[in-house]
């Protein structure tokens, strides 16, 4: 049987092999014949051997480095992601993701199994799942229960095209909603019509999630320093917004007490989504959602120069790539450089911009 790899050495006395079939060469580091002998017999065998059969020996070198490597699975990984998620809904999200019918036979798997990957890939739907395998995958190299990721991230990739389209509500459409609301008055269940167009005046305002801005209560206004408090159920944070008129007229109709929006309250997240889904579907508006108030909000902050770092505060922004992207649809009309000066002026002794 000819061999696929040869042995030559250089002229400066190194022996290197060379693989017939494809060309290419390699050192074996060493000027020893006998040496590089047992090398080139070593590679040949390596490729002789099946490939399960390399994964196997791999594993277990794997298996010596780590003894713990080989025994977790998927159902281990999936207790920590659970774990990881700061907020109960969050959590509860996760929980269902992984009881879907194909997670639950994926959590059968050790993370070092092959068939793991194939299995994945075989079920992988959807832009979710495909965030979700990821979030996985870098969890457990990060646990260091994995080497490297399971199903490469070319599989993972979310096209551009592909993404679920999400954009602010304008200022007509918010209006209309709310008007068809409030228009409501003498309907049946009349009174959660207006209760729900207060609801979404509020989240107008304040830019907050669907969830935050149902939970508030007369406790959250501070009157005495005009401020807007409460915490944000994702991540527990302090959101403080200032009241200004238009805001302070608006606070005064709501209740004085207990919540602002008590019926809002009870309903859970996926109700209140699909009752403003069916309003716009009344109103033929496409592409919007409970959501895009904060897409509208941060384009708002964009469009009138307010500082990023207090966008980020009042959205619950950490990261600024975050914050930019919100805004990023927002059209802002810039001066021309004559009308511009960005060196403020000294007017009764106080710096101020011009613009």
């Amino acid at each position: 049987m000819k061999e696929r790899l040869k042995l030559f050495r250089r002229s400066w006395g190194i022996y290197y092999w060379v693989d017939t079939e494809t060309g290419r060469q390699g050192s074996l580091r060493t000027r020893n014949r006998l040496d590089a002998e047992r090398l080139l017999q070593t590679m040949r065998e390596t490729v002789r051997v099946p490939d399960q059969v390399n994964l196997a020996m791999a594993q277990l070198h794997l298996q010596a480095a780590n003894p713990d490597l080989d025994k977790r699975t998927w159902n281990e990984l999936f207790g920590e992601w659970i774990g990881q998620g700061i907020a109960k809904s969050t959590r509860e999200r996760r929980l269902r993701t992984v009881e879907r019918p194909w997670m639950r036979q994926l959590g059968r798997y050790r993370l070092t199994d092959p068939e793991a990957g194939e299995w994945i890939l075989k079920h992988l739907k959807g832009n979710y799942a495909k965030e979700v395998i990821r979030g996985l995958q870098r969890l457990g190299i990060s646990l260091g229960w994995m080497i490297s990721p399971t199903v490469p991230d070319i599989h993972l990739k979310v096209r551009k095209r592909d993404r679920k389209v999400t954009r602010a509500i304008t200022l007509k459409e918010h209006q209309a909603i709310v008007a068809f609301e409030r228009d409501s008055r003498g309907k049946p269940n009349a009174r959660l019509g207006l209760e729900r167009a207060d609801y979404y005046q509020m989240l107008w305002f304040i830019g907050a999630a669907q969830t935050d801005g149902a939970n508030l209560k007369a406790d959250n206004i501070d009157w005495n320093r005009m401020r807007l408090v409460f915490p944000r159920q994702k991540t527990g944070e302090k959101c403080i917004l200032g009241i200004g008129e238009e805001f302070e007229a608006f606070l005064r109709l709501l209740p004085a007490e207990g919540f602002l929006f008590p019926k809002i309250a009870e309903m859970t997240s996926g109700s209140r989504s699909s009752e403003f889904c069916r309003r716009r579907k009344l109103l033929e508006f496409e592409g919007i959602s409970l959501h895009s108030y904060r897409y509208s909000w941060a384009e708002r902050a964009a469009v009138v120069g307010m500082p990023l770092r207090w966008a980020q505060a009042a959205l619950g922004h950490s990261s600024r790539a975050v914050a930019l992207a919100y805004a990023r649809k927002a059209e802002i009309a810039c001066p021309l450089p004559e009308d511009y000066r960005e060196v403020p002026e000294l007017v009764e002794g106080r710096r101020v911009a011009v613009a």
